[in-house]
């Protein structure tokens, strides 16, 4: 901590005893039984107790030290003091709960970008810290190099609990390979909630057009792929007026990043099924991928309604953004009627004009029980050093890795003012970038469908050649089953060897 948190700590701490002494005569916090074993404390959190002695818990935080827009890991492990910043706020309050209940201090330390850094720390022997957060695209693949615990070995030993809802059991789960989890996610980092994708819309071009609001469809479970292609196929409008030649200034359906993957996703197709024993199967190749593919194909490679992120940024000036930003400008300036994204990029769209609309990604049809999407496999995610740190800190041990970590995780996701995920969430997402009141329904599906998929995450059939890639290509070529046929073999043998190393890790 620096001198201003320390003062914005002594604020804090002068404003509690002045609560205290208001509410001494009230009723305390009632009892709970830890669920995780060992005493039950009376902060409604019911979890073990501990001292600590004062010393370092230590978050190494791999993320990009090139991109000043930083956004898959975002500032949700450490803050400085209290600057009037709901999330940041949430964040300080609920690190000085933590710090207070165990005799910790809590920090962050920048330690490079990626896997490489990581190997290096290894290496050396320089383990001098207790959790591992950074971008999930670039800790997954160096699993099975054995440099991470075992999140359920510390689950079964009752450190951490993670059935709890802090701990999103469905997107674990999804992270779980051979019944081990090396990376997983809780509520300390708003990743989940910000990187799940979604679908963004223009109420002004629905009504120029004529057409049924996507939001309407969803309350009566009509909204689908084939509706979605529909609405985009509808939209082509020479807005520039040059009548020449249909421009990027013109108005159009879609505007894609090449996310078709995440359109498949949506229609509930995995890339990789899982049997009841635990192993996986390649599923891209079935026909309702194939018949999808073909689907999608027809209508987002039509250059009448749909604009490529490649076609927007050529030649472009793109003066104060990055390319992803620009090609998003072109939404927000109304020349589209559909893009894709995540709840975070609401930042972008709030100014709007004429406001925005948000949906979950369509069902593949009505009979699709629940909307998906895949979580970003780059946003920010959470892996323990297979060593306790050794570099002075008396109190390391996984169990206190635990320990902490289930305690930040359960702050973090409380239902209630000033908690990270509703200061998040509630705060900034529904109650500062909404202009539409419907969006905060569609936000609560969106928030409850975010998934991943493991081999995404873990990159594998390697760089270049993922299934990801294989479904791009598929996308690409004429001969969609033949193009998969080609990637076939060798990805079934990258998921069996990937399940097989991960399986013999201690």
């Amino acid at each position: 901590m620096n001198f201003k948190r320390i003062l914005a700590l002594l604020l804090v701490a002068c404003f509690c005893m002045s609560a205290l002494m208001l509410t001494s005569c009230d009723k305390g916090p009632e009892e709970f039984v830890n669920p995780n074993g060992g005493e039950a404390s009376s902060d409604n959190g019911a979890f073990a107790a501990a001292d600590y002695e004062n010393e370092v818990f230590t978050f190494a935080k791999f993320t990009s030290s090139t991109d000043t827009n930083e956004y898959y890991c975002g500032q949700w492990i450490d803050a400085e003091a209290i600057t009037g910043v709901a999330t940041n706020d949430a964040v300080f309050k609920r690190n000085k709960a933590c710090e207070d209940k165990y005799r910790v201090v809590i920090e962050e330390k920048l330690a490079g970008e990626g896997a490489e850094e990581l190997q290096e720390y290894y290496m050396a022997g320089d383990y001098c810290f207790d959790v591992i957060y950074g971008w999930g695209l670039r800790f997954g693949p160096v699993i099975t190099s054995n440099l991470f615990y075992d999140f359920r070995e510390l689950d079964e030993a009752g450190y951490i609990n993670m059935e709890n809802d802090y701990w999103s059991p469905a997107a674990n789960e999804d992270l779980t390979i051979a019944g081990k989890t090396y990376v997983a996610i809780n509520d300390i980092t708003m990743s989940k909630l910000s990187w799940t994708g979604c679908l963004f819309f223009n109420p002004e071009i629905i009504d120029v057009y004529g057409l049924e609001n996507p939001q309407d469809l969803v309350d009566s479970n009509k909204w689908t792929i084939d509706k979605f292609l529909e609405m985009v196929a509808a939209v082509h409008d020479d807005t520039d007026g040059d009548g020449s030649s249909f421009t990027k200034e013109d108005r159009y359906g879609y505007i894609t990043f090449s996310d078709e993957n995440g359109l498949i996703a949506g229609c509930n197709i995995t890339n990789t099924v899982k049997d009841a024993d635990g192993y996986y199967t390649l599923a891209i190749g079935e026909t309702k991928v194939v018949d999808l593919i073909t689907k999608l194909k027809e209508t987002l490679t039509d250059a009448d309604h749909v604009f490529t992120h490649e076609q927007i940024n050529s030649g472009a000036d793109r003066t104060g953004y990055d390319e992803w930003e620009y090609t998003r400008s072109y939404f927000a300036k109304g020349h589209s009627l559909f893009i894709g994204g995540t709840p975070e990029l609401t930042r972008e769209f709030k100014d709007m004009e004429g406001g925005y609309g948000v949906v979950p990604l369509p069902k593949f049809d009505e009979n699709q029980t629940e909307y998906r999407a895949n979580i970003d496999p780059c946003a920010g995610i959470f892996a323990i050093p297979n060593t306790v740190r050794n570099d002075g800190i008396s109190s390391a041990s996984f169990e206190r890795t635990g320990t902490i970590l289930e305690y930040l995780a359960y702050l973090s996701g409380k239902d209630e003012d000033g908690s990270v995920v509703n200061a998040y969430y509630e705060t900034t997402i529904k109650g500062q970038r909404q202009t539409i009141e419907k969006n905060k329904d569609m936000l609560e599906i969106v928030k409850a469908c975010g998934r991943y998929d493991w081999t995404n995450v873990l990159q594998v059939g390697g760089s270049g050649k993922t299934i990801n890639d294989t479904l791009a290509k598929m996308y690409q070529s004429r001969g969609i089953a033949s193009a998969y046929k080609q990637s076939e073999t060798r990805l079934k043998k990258a998921i069996d060897d990937t399940y097989n190393a991960i399986s013999l890790l201690d």
